[in-house]
């Protein structure tokens, strides 16, 4: 008598459903963070995007990531709009183009994190735990000193009462 694996519930969902939930998992990351401070957010956030790769290829799990990036990003950094368009003196139009373009590079850390995770760490439990989580930290400390650093929404921010 053979048993049924069971496959995983995300791996029955569409890609654009999954897109979709990875981007709005990315958003309420911001959600964590001041001002808002709900640090549960910042949890699920993380959670749900671990759960979307259960049981994708490398180039679903790439497009889930980069799509958690933009999301990420995209809440996370609008106050450099404002920055760009009212202290800069830029056009709205040019601060919006600005901002979007550094939303979608920034996402590309996110791309790298997603790859180094699908190729190597996701087959074995240790990997999926400790690897996803090492990552994780690795990308966070990548972005204090690539290009002169940009410390901002680190999960410990939202994680600790300060």
């Amino acid at each position: 008598m053979t048993e049924a694996v069971a496959e995983p519930v995300s791996s029955r969902l569409s890609m654009w459903l999954k897109g979709t939930l990875a981007l709005a998992a990315g958003t309420g990351f911001s959600f964590g963070l001041a001002p808002f401070d709900w640090w549960p957010s910042l949890i699920g956030s993380i959670l749900l995007l671990h759960w979307l790769l259960r049981g994708v290829s490398v180039r679903h799990g790439l497009v889930i990531f980069y799509a958690y990036g933009v999301g990420f990003y995209g809440v996370g950094v609008s106050w450099v709009y404002v920055s760009i368009h009212e202290f800069g003196g830029a056009s709205i139009l040019l601060a919006g183009l600005l901002v979007l373009l550094f939303v979608l590079a920034m996402a590309l850390f996110f791309l790298a994190q997603g790859y180094i995770y699908l190729k190597f760490f996701r087959q074995s439990i240790w990997g999926i735990t400790l690897g996803f989580s090492a990552i994780w930290v690795l990308r966070e400390w990548l972005l204090t000193w690539f290009l002169t650093g940009f410390p901002w929404l680190f999960a410990g921010y939202g994680l600790l009462d300060t």
